[in-house]
C-alpha cells in the first residue's frame, strides 16, 4: 500500500502541481490505509446486502484484475498487443 497523491494542471502550464482533495470526499474510516480500506469495503458489502446493490467489489472482480495484469505482462515479453473478453461487469464506484 502507497500513500497516493493528486497531481494536475490547466492546458498550457507545462507543470503539474499537488491537487488538495476536498474534505467532502473523506468518509469516517480510519485515515490508515489498511483498516480503512477494509472498513470501506465492509461498508459497501453491508450497504449491498441492505440495498441490494452491487457495489462491492467480488472474487470475480479479483480475477479480472488478475487476467489484465497477466495480459500486462504477457504483452510487455511478446511485444504484441494482447486482447482480452470484455470485463464481467463495469467497476463498481464509491457510494
Amino acid at each position: 500500500m502507497a500513500e497516493l497523491s493528486l497531481f494536475g494542471g490547466k492546458n498550457g502550464d507545462g507543470d503539474l502541481s499537488a491537487i488538495k482533495v476536498p474534505e467532502k470526499f473523506f468518509d469516517e474510516a480510519p485515515a490508515d490505509r489498511i483498516p480503512g480500506n477494509v472498513t470501506r469495503h465492509y461498508a459497501r458489502m453491508a450497504a449491498d446486502i441492505r440495498t441490494g446493490s452491487q457495489t462491492a467489489t467480488t472474487f470475480d472482480d479479483a480475477v479480472g484484475v488478475q487476467r489484465l495484469i497477466d495480459a500486462i505482462e504477457q504483452s510487455s515479453v511478446s511485444g504484441t498487443r494482447v486482447t482480452l473478453p470484455a470485463s464481467n461487469r463495469p467497476i463498481p464506484l464509491p457510494v
